[in-house]
Formats: C-alpha cells, structure tokens, sequence
C-alpha cells in the first residue's frame, strides 16, 4: 500500500506536471459561433455572387420598369399630340374642300366696292386662303394690343375680355364680302362656317406668342 509520501512524491513529478498532450489529444473548441462563423465562411464566396446575381436582377428589373413607364408616357403624349394634329388637318381639309361658289353672289351684275381704312386697300391684301385673308385684316385694323387683349365680337357677358371694336370690325366683313363677292344673304353661314373660328384660334396664339414673349424677357 502506497504510504501518502509517496502519492505526493509522484503528485509533484515534473515529468507528469509537464507532460503534454498530443496533437490527437489536443481538446476541440465546442463554441458553437466558431462553428457557424466556420461554415459561413466555407460558403461564403458563392453566397456573395448569388446576392451579387440577384441584386443585378432587381436593379435590372427596375430599370425595365422605369422605361416601360416613360415609353408609356411618351406613348400617351404623342398620342395626344396625333389626335390634335388630326383634327387640325380635318378642319383644314374641311375648309378647303368647302366651295366658295356656294356662297357667291349669282348675280353678274352687283359690283363690290374697294374696302379702304386708313388709306389701305383691305381688298388688295393678299392671303393664301379666306382664313388667312381674315387674319392678315385683323393685323391691319387693330393694333397688338388689342388683338393680345380681346375676343370676337359679339361681347358676350361669360368672357372677362371685352370684344374687338364692332365698329371696326365691320371693315373686315365688308373686306371678307367684297374680296370674295359673297351674296349678302349668305354672309353670315360664310363666316360663322370658313371664319369665325379661324379667327378665334388667331387670337388666342397671339395670346401665347404673347405670353412666350413676355417670359423670355424676364
């Protein structure tokens, strides 16, 4: 039996004290982080380029819908734009396809005098056609401010702008009826059909030229 010096004795041997295990031996980290953050970065290059793939993806999938939205609206703008353009050619073609002979005077007899304001010869005004006859009289009789501030007359109390000068305006349907040799019973349906909104539609783009003017002085 091993007496208690003897235990000592061998408890405090070097060669037990220091002894050191071998590399089998050596004891394993059981951190779990250690061996999450080890298999994170095993997989970690093919998981980057599958995020990489999909963050291409979404980014190449919102540029597509971004463009398809500008295409539509670009779409939508010319669409608009044909539309108005379609209508201005119809009313063009309308008003050159309507026969002026219709409107004319029948009689080879009645003679239509000059048309003179301002010692100009309102009749001698050449235009391209009647609507541009009627404009090119406008610019005659009134000055840019009136044409830039006022509606066709008759005045009517839902417009805020007053009318152009009747009295003045009778210069153009003289002009109109003497250029043109329009019968006196047929004025009215001559000019409310091939003139009026001829008219109307100069006087509002002098209206924006005027307004376009205006902010580029500014």
């Amino acid at each position: 039996m091993l007496s208690v010096a003897t235990l000592n004795s061998y408890r405090n041997s070097p060669d037990l004290s220091k002894k050191s295990r071998t590399p089998q031996q050596k004891r394993i980290s059981l951190d779990p982080l250690a061996k999450l953050n080890h298999r994170i970065s095993a997989v970690h290059p093919e998981t980057e380029k599958t995020i990489d793939d999909l963050q291409r993806n979404i980014q190449a999938s919102s540029l597509i819908k971004h463009i398809d939205i500008q295409f539509k609206t670009i779409r939508q703008e010319n669409e608009k734009q044909y539309m108005l353009l379609s209508k201005k050619i119809d009313r063009k073609n309308q008003f050159n396809a309507i026969d002026l002979s219709s409107f004319r005077e029948s009689s080879q007899d009645q003679k239509f005098d000059d048309v003179i304001y301002n010692n100009i010869n309102l009749t001698r005004i050449r235009a391209k056609n009647v609507g541009d006859y009627g404009r090119q009289v406008l610019r005659k009789i009134f000055s840019d401010e009136e044409l830039i501030s006022s509606i066709l007359p008759p005045e009517g109390h839902q417009y805020a702008r007053k009318p152009l000068d009747v009295e003045k305006f009778e210069f153009l349907h003289n002009a109109l009826r003497s250029k043109y040799h329009i019968a006196a019973d047929r004025y009215d349906e001559f000019y409310n059909k091939l003139i009026r909104l001829k008219l109307a539609e100069f006087l509002s783009n002098e209206r924006k030229h005027h307004r376009k003017r205006s902010e580029q002085n500014v």
